[in-house]
């Protein structure tokens, strides 16, 4: 595959692309496509693995695991059969596939690093920081819960040490079109992003914390993004311009579809906001106030539109009966 398929299934000739604007948009995209070109090996008859097959989820937090979630968990499984399957968390839970190993997220991963996830105070983040470790303790790959798989991932295993996607372009956190997505990473064990990335975070930890200091849902997405996101984001851009980097970098639509059109080898739903958690009672009071009102709106609007098409056709028919 060239840069045009790479452009392609990044949104190019879709709405998705009208986003793509800056000169820095532009000269990463290509960045991105030449290191795909490069690097792109298709079907790989390697019997060598690069990255162990094991699969690795999160889910932290008292709710519980969603139904869909469970389908797509054994979704992969059943197109891994033979892969470990490790799922993170902060407690127990059951109803999961049998083959399932419930790991507990505690100081033996955490390590250097358990400061970050005690001073965190967004579950999302506190992923962001398992998978990153996980992948460094143990290798594999990581996968978001509302991700469905597609097709096998084993020749993805035997071709590359490192491999990730892109999200869409339109992120409206990032003010960017080329950006790293975090749900479905791919790495051997302790490869040099990994901690590269959460050196990375520990050291712009601080800086960000104070001036992005709020509990409001601005406050948190920007905290949020700018740490762990951020910083693995900013290392595998940082990583590509290196001439004897192997991994590989795919386009959105390889793991996800785009206006309902690819999703090659997985997609995923975007289903919930990660900052949501950190609302205050009262922001969710008014979110949930707001949304009411615009139901009645919607209602009233419904109710007046029907009203003036009923009065004009009335005075249509009077028009007419006139002599």
């Amino acid at each position: 595959m060239g840069q045009a398929d790479f452009l392609k299934l990044m949104g190019k000739g879709k709405r998705c692309w009208k986003y793509v604007k800056t000169k820095e948009d532009l000269v990463h995209l290509q960045e991105f496509a030449h290191l795909f070109e490069r690097n792109f090996l298709g079907d790989s008859s390697s019997d060598e693995v690069l990255i162990p097959e094991i699969l690795h989820f999160i889910w932290l937090g008292p709710k519980e695991y969603p139904e869909q979630s469970r389908k797509y968990l054994a979704g992969w499984i059943d197109r891994h059969p033979t892969w470990r399957a490790i799922f993170w968390s902060d407690r127990e839970h059951g109803a999961l596939p049998e083959r399932i190993e419930q790991h507990l997220v505690g100081p033996s991963l955490l390590g250097e690093f358990q400061r970050l996830y005690d001073e965190s105070d967004n579950f999302g983040e506190r992923s962001d920081l398992i998978r990153l470790l996980a992948l460094d303790e143990m290798g594999g790959v990581y996968v978001d819960h509302d991700m469905e798989c597609r097709t096998s991932f084993a020749g993805l295993h035997r071709s590359y040490p490192f491999y990730g996607g892109l999200l869409t372009p339109g992120n409206p956190v990032i003010q960017r079109s080329a950006i790293m997505r975090n749900s479905i990473i791919g790495a051997k064990k302790g490869h040099p992003i990994l901690r590269k990335a959460l050196k990375r975070a520990e050291a712009n930890w601080d800086e960000i914390k104070t001036k992005y200091p709020g509990k409001d849902v601005d406050s948190v997405k920007k905290r949020v993004t700018l740490r762990l996101f951020s910083a693995f984001h900013e290392t595998v851009l940082e990583s590509i311009k290196d001439p004897d980097f192997k991994g590989i970098i795919f386009p959105a639509g390889y793991f996800n579809e785009i206006e309902r059109e690819y999703g090659l080898m997985a997609k995923e739903d975007m289903v919930g906001a990660w900052y949501t958690e950190e609302m205050s009672h009262h922001e969710q009071y008014l979110k949930d106030r707001l949304h009411r009102m615009m139901k009645r709106m919607h209602l009233l609007f419904g109710i007046l539109a029907g009203a003036i098409i009923a009065l004009s056709v009335l005075v249509a028919i009077l028009w007419m009966r006139l002599p």
